[in-house]
C-alpha cells in the first residue's frame, strides 16, 4: 500500500503535476462600516496592516479572516464565492494582488466590499496563487466540491 502512494506521487512529480497545500483556516464574518474605524484609522487616516479591500470607496462587506503562514512576495489571493440570487446560483470572482513590498505577518483580513448583502455566500474558495498563477495554497468552505464547476 505505500509503496503505491509513493509511486502515485512519483509520477505526479514527473508529469509537473503538484497538489496544492491546504491553507491556513479562514473565518467568514460579514463587518458593518462603523465597526471598522479604529483608533488607528481615526487619527491617521489609512488602515492597518492586514486589512486589503477590493474597493477603496466603501468598507463595509464579506470579509475573509486568516493567518498568513509566511511573507508573501508577489503574490494573489483569488476569492470565488457561490451565492443565490433571485433564485440562480451564481458566481463572483475576485482577485486582490498583495502590495509590495509586503512585510506584514499575522491575521490578514479581506474585504469583499461589494457583497450585495448580509447573506453568507453558500460556497467558497479561497486561494494564493504566484506570478506565474501557480497556486501555492487552498481552503474552501464544506459546500464548494459539490457545486457543478463553470
Amino acid at each position: 500500500m505505500l509503496r503505491g502512494i509513493v509511486v502515485f506521487l512519483g509520477a505526479l512529480s514527473v508529469l509537473g503535476a503538484r497538489p496544492a497545500r491546504l491553507g491556513p483556516e479562514v473565518a467568514l464574518r460579514f463587518i458593518e462600516e462603523e465597526r471598522l474605524y479604529g483608533i488607528h484609522e481615526y487619527f491617521c487616516g489609512p488602515p492597518k496592516p492586514g486589512f486589503l479591500r477590493s474597493g477603496d470607496a466603501q468598507r463595509e462587506g464579506l470579509y475573509f479572516m486568516f493567518e498568513l503562514p509566511k511573507a508573501l512576495r508577489n503574490e494573489t489571493v483569488a476569492i470565488t464565492v457561490a451565492a443565490q440570487a433571485q433564485g440562480e446560483l451564481g458566481t463572483r470572482h475576485y482577485r486582490i494582488a498583495l502590495p509590495q513590498p509586503w512585510t506584514h505577518r499575522g491575521e490578514l483580513s479581506l474585504g469583499l466590499t461589494d457583497w450585495p448583502n448580509r447573506k453568507m455566500p453558500l460556497a467558497w474558495h479561497l486561494s494564493c496563487v504566484d506570478a506565474q498563477d501557480n497556486t501555492l495554497w487552498e481552503r474552501f468552505s464544506m459546500g464548494w466540491e459539490g457545486l457543478p464547476k463553470p
